[in-house]
């Protein structure tokens, strides 16, 4: 499956090369737009493709501990590193279903 979509995404950037070599060629403006959307198209198919590679190792399924821990600095740092790093992890997590119990996130 994963080489599918290798080769599609590599015969999709061929026919961009290509469509930039004719328009440079025969000084042809008009190609730009048809170039801007087969772009857009190969960008978002290649983000898909990199996040599924990212997340297909073998502990990719798995739950994980987090645990944020300030290092110098006090009450203030404290704040910032455990408090606000915690808020943009669980926001981030909200939509993986994770929960906030005594302090430590975890997935259901």
């Amino acid at each position: 499956m994963r080489w599918k979509v290798f080769l599609k995404l590599k015969e999709d950037y061929e026919d961009i090369d290509a469509l930039i070599q004719m328009g440079k060629e025969e000084e042809d403006a008009s190609v730009i737009p048809e170039i801007k959307e087969m772009l857009a198209r190969f960008s978002e198919e290649l983000e898909n493709m990199n996040t599924t590679l990212l997340l297909s190792g073998e502990y990719d399924s798995m739950n994980v501990i987090l645990r944020l821990n300030a290092g110098a600095g006090g009450t203030e740092a404290n704040d910032s590193g455990g408090h606000s790093l915690q808020d943009v992890y669980l926001l981030g997590g909200a939509p993986r279903i994770f929960r906030k119990d005594s302090g430590l996130s975890g997935r259901r």
